[in-house]
């Protein structure tokens, strides 16, 4: 459950971003608190797209641009919504949590499918911890390795704008494949990185972006893993059928 904050406290955030970077004379809050108010549900992406044009120019940091979209998305969830009968998306989501009678059930006996086959819920943890434990290499290889010399490679080759958005999508792609339960990079497979990945980011990610767009950046990042570290992805196309 997200953490409950005030229209007050939010507008306040936005309020100070856009002086930060000089931009409270092109965006007004009060403007955007009343879209955000007639704006359909489905159609945030119109107004985050909106904020991101003015930010774009802006040259910020990976930092910096992730610090944007979570002051946006939380001016999002906790204002009110016309289409929501004047409630905002975290009063649905608690009046949802609070109105569930449904009783405290004892899940010692859940049976949980994973795949084709099933298992309790305490083996289902212990398969979790272990995962866990056996993608830490993986984790601190993202972190320390891969992620920083992509941007520093980037940087020799594009400006900032396009080096935020190429970085970015490596990030997501990246923390999506840790999510699916890859261990290591050189099993990430070909299917995912180029198919179901873009597939995914359209109905999950508030930032359009076509499938190409995503799959081409994704090649640029693999290409440069190739390139810089040896490593590739796990060609499962190898083993398709003829």
């Amino acid at each position: 459950m997200l953490e409950k904050k005030s229209k007050k406290e939010v507008a306040r955030a936005l309020k100070e971003l856009l002086r930060k970077y000089k931009l409270d004379k092109k965006l007004d809050v009060d403007e955007l608190e009343n879209e955000v108010f007639n704006c359909p549900i489905e159609d945030n992406n119109r107004l985050l797209t909106k904020m991101l044009t003015h930010f774009s120019k802006k040259n910020l940091s990976v930092d910096e641009f992730n610090e944007v979209l979570k002051i946006w998305s939380d001016f999002w969830n906790y204002l009110p919504h016309k289409g929501l009968d004047g409630k905002s998306p975290y009063d649905m989501v608690k009046e949802a949590q609070d109105n569930d009678p449904s009783p405290v059930k004892d899940n010692s006996n859940m049976r949980v499918r994973v795949g084709g086959a099933q298992m309790s819920e305490s083996e289902f943890k212990k398969m979790l911890a272990k995962m866990e434990k056996e993608q830490e290499p993986f984790k601190k290889q993202i972190e320390k390795e891969l992620l920083p010399a992509y941007e520093k490679f980037l940087e020799t080759q594009f400006k900032q704008k396009t080096v935020i958005r190429h970085i970015r999508i490596a990030e997501l792609f990246l923390q999506r494949a840790l999510f699916l339960g890859f261990v290591r990079y050189d099993l990430i497979s070909t299917d995912f990185a180029f198919c179901e990945f873009s597939i995914w980011w359209q109905s999950h990610v508030a930032w359009e972006l076509s499938e190409s767009a995503i799959d081409n950046s994704v090649k640029k990042f693999t290409d440069f893993v190739r390139d810089s570290f040896g490593m590739d992805l796990y060609d499962d196309c190898l083993f398709d059928a003829e």
